[in-house]
């Protein structure tokens, strides 16, 4: 550690750094360098001298200026306005700095431990560290700023907050804490490098800090904005108004100001929000409201991108004409349990109509994932764009939600205070529907087991209702969650390397997922990040207590609204999307299905399932328009490529019986043979390869000839059919099976093989044998299908030990598997033929 220099009497050079992440910094984030600058000898020799009084000379400093990135003059940095600069330093070629400065940079991007640990050697070497707008999240991420007083831009303080309770972070211009300064966005960096200046050489009359003062004319704006503020450290950063704020831009290369009715005009710099391009392109006024009595959210009109980005999605997906365009509004939503009080974050999309004119709705969309592009574009631009008002809520503890994320455990608690928060706003409706897929759609059936009495329509596309029946139903765990845990652990890292960690995931997990016993590799990887996994893996039976938080078994026999379900054949949580509609079905409630041939990450971004949506949404929300489904079940026939419609589901079918035999084949003829038995052997450390099939993360139809091939796989499989065969339902397999191992796994498929011997896949099951069992027939039933098998083709039963990395390994042993299919006809398949 470098002795620290006394910045007031410096009796040597003072070196001055800049440093750049490896990104784009802001311009006016650095920009206040120059302040320093001022004061050098080469600033004095090239444009002070003659110009100011001599005796000046004296207060010169001599000074050294770094511009310091990670690798240096070997490739440039970016500044904002397109600006290239050539570094003067790398972080290894950097001598010990005495003064720092960091600007922002995006918000998309985190720095890597490498700059990380030079910022963390620079603040150890320093003398002063000064960090301008967002600059202060790098000191932030190094761990530099705890038990300090900090400051930055206003509109994300209470984030910080949240995310650092440990520093004190106050609402002025600038702030500093022994070495460390910090200040808000954009000029507020002007205003604390001002200062800082006169606070080491000087501000008066006499002094060179002071000319140079007085001949930029630099005002000495309050540190607290007294202007905006009530005044005084510890007070609300803005007094809420009674009445709206508006920004008013009187061209579009004005800085704008806000104006408040009953008190006029107040100037305000565009360094007030984090985003002020996008005040400059707003057009007309814009509202801003103020939420939390904190910080104020401005509603931001869709600009000309928005509206081209929208109007390709109606194309692409073959959407009805938009009817309006619309604003969105970040809002904050007040929830108290006993983990304390915290706030949600929350976009609230509004349709802009003609006066007078109501939303057509509201709709409640709740989100782990983020309120992006990404996720609006199909859950909530969409309806904005068709006279629906949404509110977009991100579940706690992500992207920008108070409290922590416990998956699957908080939903219904969350959602009760949403709605309650939501009837008290002045632009509620009066009810509402949800929508949402996956886990948007489990907090439907959270909010579900106890349905609100002004929640009218849902539509539920690929959610389960029962977590602990969903991971263990067959007995074994499902490495899916492994992935989505790492995605939930790392989703809101940005930037390059976080980026590459994402592209890299198949790739990290592999040696997890290929790890026996699971739970040390699991624990290894993850550490503190995903405490909710361990005790998962700890809890293998479905109907343990500890399941109940994440059960909502009740809201199938609660729900009494109109609920539109949508399930893929290929998506991991099928069984349960049947479930819930047979279940609704026979209660007699509103209920319709739509099954595609989908994997669940490609429901909800078809034009499909989003024009049921707005059908859906206008006939039980808006009151408008009229049901176009022709039945109830609007089904889709794979390997008929085509769309059919039933009262019910399943459709009546007739059962067809196909038993197995010696000779790899699988006939409607009962075997002849008395002793006849197949065997094959599971060799963990070349485990059957999981090949398609449902899914959470890949999965689909494939080809899975390969399998047939495998000495660990065995295959039945029919004569050519001799008409197109249509099977819908539940195909049931019937095994008599022996194993030396009595937890033994199987994985049963059900494929069609076409003329050239290539094979694909179209319904599955697994199962974990029960190791207390007596009996060796073992009954299968697979996911439900719809598929119809083309003349000339045949039907095709694989039966193997394992299906990895789909689902966990219980042996690390060599596992036998007999299967019998002798003349008693034990051994068979239960067809659901259509009639």
């Amino acid at each position: 550690m470098a002795t620290q220099l006394d910045l007031a009497k410096p009796n040597r050079r003072i070196h001055v750094g800049v440093i750049l992440m490896n990104s784009e910094t802001e311009i006016l984030d650095v920009a206040p360098v120059d302040f320093i600058y001022g004061l050098s000898q080469n600033f004095w020799k090239s444009n002070l001298v003659g110009m100011v009084p001599a005796n000046f000379e004296s207060q010169v400093l001599d000074l050294e200026f770094h511009w310091v990135s990670k690798t240096g003059a070997a490739s440039p940095s970016r500044l904002t306005s397109g600006i290239s600069l050539v570094n003067t330093d790398s972080f290894e070629t950097c001598p010990p700095l005495d003064i720092v400065l960091i600007g922002a940079h995006p918000v998309t991007y985190t720095p890597d431990e490498t700059e990380l640990a030079f910022v963390r050697k620079a603040w150890e070497d320093c003398s002063a560290f000064l960090t301008v707008c967002g600059g202060v999240q790098v000191p932030l991420l190094a761990g530099i700023l705890k038990d300090k007083t900090a400051t930055g831009p206003l509109p994300v303080l209470d984030t910080f907050r949240q995310q650092a309770p440990e520093t004190n972070w106050v609402g002025k211009r600038w702030v500093r804490d022994g070495k460390l300064w910090t200040s808000g966005a954009l000029l507020n960096g002007m205003d604390m490098m001002h200062n800082f200046v006169k606070h080491y050489w000087g501000g008066g009359d006499e002094s060179l800090v002071g000319f140079l003062s007085k001949l930029g004319g630099w005002p000495d704006r309050d540190i607290d904005y007294k202007d905006l503020s009530a005044g005084g450290e510890g007070d609300s950063v803005l007094e809420p108004p009674p009445t709206a704020w508006h920004w008013c831009a009187p061209n579009p290369d004005s800085a704008g100001y806000l104006e408040r009715p009953e008190r006029g005009i107040a100037a305000v710099y565009c360094e007030f929000f984090s985003h002020s391009t996008q005040l400059k392109t707003a057009r007309g006024l814009c509202e801003i409201n103020f939420i939390s009595n904190t910080i104020p959210s401005m509603s931001m009109q869709r600009g000309i991108f928005g509206a081209l980005f929208d109007a390709l999605i109606t194309r692409l997906l073959g959407l009805p004409p938009e009817t309006c365009t619309y604003t969105t509004t970040s809002v904050r939503i007040p929830v108290a349990d006993s983990s304390g009080d915290f706030e949600l974050a929350a976009d609230l999309y509004q349709p802009v109509l003609p006066k007078d004119t109501k939303p057509a709705g509201t709709i409640l969309v709740r989100c782990p994932y983020g309120r992006g592009l990404m996720f609006a574009f199909n859950n909530a631009r969409p309806f904005a764009s068709r006279g629906y008002q949404l509110l977009f809520v991100s579940c706690r503890g992500t992207f920008g939600s108070g409290g922590s994320f416990e998956p699957w455990t908080h939903e219904e608690t969350d959602g009760h205070a949403v709605v309650a928060w939501m009837r008290e706003q002045s632009w509620y409706t009066g009810s509402f529907a949800t929508l949402g897929s996956s886990y948007l759609g489990f907090t439907q059936w959270a909010l579900l087991r106890n349905p609100p009495d002004d929640m009218v329509a849902a539509i539920i596309l690929v959610a389960p209702h029962n977590l602990g029946e969903q991971i263990w139903d067959t007995g074994a765990f499902p490495l899916d969650w492994v992935t989505w845990t790492d995605v939930i652990a790392h989703q809101e890292e940005t930037g390059f390397f976080a980026t590459l960690r994402k592209i890299n995931t198949p790739k990290r997990l592999k040696p997890v997922l290929d790890s026996f016993p699971l739970e040390p590799a699991i624990a290894a990887h993850f550490k503190e990040t995903s405490p909710w996994l361990q005790p998962v893996l700890s809890h293998p039976d479905p109907t343990d207590p500890f399941y109940e938080p994440s059960k909502y078994e009740q809201a199938l026999d609660e729900a009494d609204l109109p609920i539109l379900l949508v399930g893929g054949w290929y998506d991991v949580f099928l069984r349960q999307t049947i479930e819930q509609y047979t279940r609704l079905n026979n209660r007699n409630c509103n209920v319709a299905l739509t099954l595609g041939p989908w994997r669940h990450r490609d429901v909800g971004i078809d034009g499909l399932t989003l024009n049921q949506t707005l059908e859906w949404l206008d006939v039980h929300l808006a009151g408008r328009g009229r049901d176009e489904r022709k039945a109830p079940v609007h089904y889709y026939m794979t390997g008929a490529q085509e769309w059919n419609d039933a009262p019910k589901w399943p459709p009546t079918t007739t059962p067809h019986v196909l038993y197995l035999h010696t000779n790899k084949v699988l006939s409607r003829k009962m075997p002849d043979d008395v002793d006849a038995s197949s065997t094959f052997t599971l060799d963990p450390r070349n485990p059957t390869p999981a090949i398609g099939g449902n899914m959470l993360t890949i999965g689909g139809s494939a080809d899975d000839t390969i399998l047939a091939a495998r000495s660990d796989v065995l295959t039945f499989t029919t004569e050519p059919v001799e008409s197109d065969t249509d099977i819908v339902g539940k195909i049931v397999v019937e095994l008599s099976h022996s194993s030396n191992s009595p937890n033994a796994h199987l994985f049963v498929r059900i494929s069609e093989v076409d003329a050239t011997g290539r094979s694909k896949n179209i319904t599955e099951t697994y199962r974990k044998l029960d190791g207390k069992r007596r009996d060796e027939q073992v009954t299968l039933t697979l996911n439900d299908c719809a598929h119809r098998i083309t003349k000339g083709h045949r039907i095709r039963l694989l039966i193997a030990g394992a299906s990895h990395p789909q689902y966990a390994m219980d042996a690390s042993t060599s596992t036998s598997h007999t299967i019998y299919h002798n003349s008693k006809g034990s051994s068979k398949v239960r067809l659901p033929i259509l009639t």
